[in-house]
């Protein structure tokens, strides 16, 4: 493959990763034990925003977040963290996230903290 190509095709890839990469860095916020948060906006024809607190990935026990409202009706999602899931995300890894009930959502959770 010559570089031409190369940086076509991952040019390409890059444009086609949906707007569920979309982050807000950590702001300062005391209630969450001093260490920050940060916000991940869902894929989707409407979009949902999950607010993960900096401290929360140290934590190895799932923890649950309940996104921001969006939507007709205004409503919101519940979305489950595993411990193991925390972990990946505090060690720099990209977790992605997907719930399908009452219709599906996604997100792409990486640490900015």
């Amino acid at each position: 493959m010559k570089r031409r190509e190369f940086l076509v095709n991952v040019g390409g890839a890059l444009i086609a990763v949906p707007a569920v990469l979309i982050a807000t860095s950590c702001g300062d916020d005391d209630d969450d034990g001093g260490g920050g948060e940060f916000s991940v906006t869902s894929d989707g024809d409407h979009k949902h925003t999950l607010v993960v607190k900096c401290g929360d990935l140290s934590k190895t026990s799932d923890v649950s977040y309940t996104s921001g409202p969006g939507g007709a009706n205004s409503h919101t999602h519940v979305v489950v963290l595993t411990g193991a899931q925390l972990t990946m995300i505090n060690a720099g890894t990209s977790v992605a996230v997907s719930i399908t009930q009452p219709h599906p959502h996604a997100w792409v959770i990486a640490k900015m903290c």
